[in-house]
């Protein structure tokens, strides 16, 4: 009997040490999923940045900070402009519409100093400057203000003044826990694909579309609106499109570049290759047009309409092809 007794008090921890070690080896289900109203894991050319949280309740700014450090998250801080340009599309996403009233505003976070300096932003090299980068269009002017808050109707991001952050709205918060993988680039809308150099290719979207909208066509196929940061790319880039772009003397087409954030001036390292095609000579990088007086060149676009192809910042809402990119070959 005494042997019987200590064998099943053996069996017993036995099944304990294991019914433990079943709990420790199972995977905790992330509860993140279950608490937003939309989730939306952020990728920036096939790399994760983190995902956003949209709460559907409404808060003030204050208290939506509160509420997502309860459950374990960060009020979402747009750390740079690449940050807040897919936070922006995520949001739009989420609100196609406007709110019951009008009222769209969707609390946010960012950087600053102190409460006595203005919100700051890093651009995409790393550079952090004192205003909110004039290289995304839809920042708006208000750069002081104690909070900060997103409006995907009109696709600005403001600073709010002390009074207002009581203001009750929807906020979103932020997370690392990634639920989805990379978006796969989707070419079926494209045009023209080629490859502009290693882990570079180029897609060309058979569809005209003001800049936001082609900046979205191009997130919503996987890809990013081109970059032409550098002598080589800008090289690299009519090499791929010098054929394409003979079948399309007239035509406007969307791309991104570097800006002079002192004199807002868009431009590019010069490179002394002169293109022989008749229709445009070596990519021309100019100054903003000014329209009434007043500075709009927000958005770069390559159009042939006065000759050869040229580099223009111009309103955003001119009608253009988006040239896309994503990383990897054909």
């Amino acid at each position: 009997m005494k042997l019987i007794l200590q064998f099943l008090c053996l069996l017993s921890l036995t099944l304990g040490v294991l019914s433990e070690l079943e709990i420790t080896r199972r995977p905790t289900p992330s509860p993140y999923p279950d608490i937003c109203s939309y989730n939306k894991d952020l990728f920036d050319d096939q790399k994760y940045l983190k995902s956003a949280c949209f709460m559907e309740q409404k808060s003030t700014q204050r208290d939506a900070k509160h509420a997502c450090k309860i459950l374990g998250m960060d009020l979402f801080i747009m750390r740079d402009e690449i940050e807040a340009s897919h936070l922006m599309d995520a949001a739009q996403e989420k609100y196609r519409s406007a709110f019951p009233g009008g009222k769209d505003l969707i609390w946010v976070n960012g950087n600053r100093a102190s409460l006595s300096k203005r919100w700051q932003i890093t651009d995409v090299e790393g550079r952090t400057i004192d205003r909110l980068n004039p290289n995304i269009p839809f920042y708006s002017n208000h750069e002081s203000g104690n909070c900060l808050s997103l409006s995907p109707k009109y696709t600005k991001i403001y600073g709010v003044l002390p009074g207002n952050c009581m203001i009750k709205s929807f906020f979103v918060c932020e997370h690392q826990i990634r639920s989805q993988s990379p978006p796969k680039p989707d070419l079926s809308q494209c045009l023209y694909v080629r490859d502009v150099r290693r882990n570079k290719t180029l897609c060309v979207i058979g569809k005209n579309y003001d800049y936001d909208q082609a900046r979205r066509a191009c997130a919503s196929n996987g890809m990013n609106l081109f970059m032409i940061d550098s002598a080589e790319i800008d090289e690299a880039f009519f090499e791929a499109t010098e054929d394409f772009f003979l079948h399309y003397p007239r035509s406007s087409f969307w791309v991104n570049g570097q800006r002079n954030p002192q004199t807002n001036e868009w431009f590019v390292y010069r490179s002394n290759r002169v293109l022989q095609s008749p229709l445009y000579k070596e990519f021309e990088w100019i100054k903003l047009w000014n329209i009434n007086g007043v500075s709009n060149g927000n958005c770069l676009r390559l159009t042939s309409q006065f000759g050869p192809y040229q580099g223009l910042g111009d309103v955003c809402d001119m009608a253009g092809y988006p040239i896309c990119e994503f990383n990897g070959r054909l």
